[in-house]
C-alpha cells in the first residue's frame, strides 16, 4: 500500500464508536405508554392502586407521556385531598388547572379507564414505569459523561469522580426510594 492509498485522516471514517454515538442519538428513549396508561386506569378504578402507585414511589416525572405526568398529578392533588379518584374528579381537577383539553379531554380520561387489562396488575405497571424512568435517566447520564469526557477535560481524575457521582445518583434514586418505602412501612407498623 502507498502513502496515496491511506486513508485522509478527515475522520469522516471513525469508526464504531461514532457510529454508535450517532445511532443512540436518533433513538427514542426507552417507555411504554401503555404500562403508562394501564397504571392511571387503574389508580382511576381503585384507591388500593393509588395507593400501590405511592407507596411504591412513582413519580409524575417518571411518565414519558407529559399528558400521562398531567392525570398522575391530578391524582395525586385529589388523593392527598382525601378526595375520590376517578375520572370525573381527575377531570375537574384538570380543568381547574387548564389542562384537561391538553389530555385530550374526559374522553382521554374515559378511555385510559376502559382499557386497563387489570387492576391487580397495578404494582406491575407501576415496577414497568418506574424502570423505563429510571433506563431514560441512564441514557441522559450517559450522555453528560460523554459530553464531560469530550470536552477534553484538565483533571480526568476529577471528570472521573463526577461520571461516577453521576452513575451513583441514578441507582441510588431507586434504593433511596425503596429506604423511603421501607421506612414509612415501619412507621406505619
Amino acid at each position: 500500500m502507498s502513502i496515496a492509498e491511506f486513508p485522509r485522516g478527515d475522520r469522516s471514517d471513525r469508526g464504531d464508536r461514532s457510529a454508535a454515538t450517532q445511532r443512540s442519538t436518533n433513538r427514542i428513549p426507552p417507555h411504554s405508554v401503555e404500562a403508562e396508561a394501564s397504571l392511571l386506569g387503574a389508580m382511576l378504578l381503585s384507591r388500593e392502586a393509588v395507593s400501590i402507585a405511592f407507596e411504591r414511589g412513582v413519580r409524575s416525572d417518571e411518565f414519558y407521556k407529559p399528558a400521562h405526568q398531567h392525570i398522575f398529578d391530578a391524582i395525586r392533588a385529589l388523593n392527598s385531598a382525601g378526595e375520590p379518584v376517578d375520572p370525573i374528579t381527575v377531570g375537574d381537577e384538570l380543568r381547574r388547572n387548564n389542562l384537561l383539553e391538553g389530555i385530550g379531554g374526559i374522553d382521554a380520561l374515559l378511555t385510559i379507564q376502559n382499557a386497563t387489562p387489570a387492576i391487580t396488575s397495578a404494582e406491575r405497571y407501576a415496577k414497568i414505569v418506574r424502570e423505563t424512568a429510571s433506563l431514560r435517566k441512564l441514557i441522559s447520564v450517559a450522555s453528560e459523561i460523554a459530553e464531560i469526557a469530550y470536552s477534553g477535560p484538565e483533571d480526568v481524575a476529577r471528570a472521573i469522580d463526577e461520571s461516577e457521582s453521576k452513575i451513583f445518583d441514578v441507582s441510588e434514586t431507586n434504593v433511596g426510594d425503596a429506604s423511603q418505602r421501607l421506612g414509612l412501612l415501619v412507621n406505619e407498623a
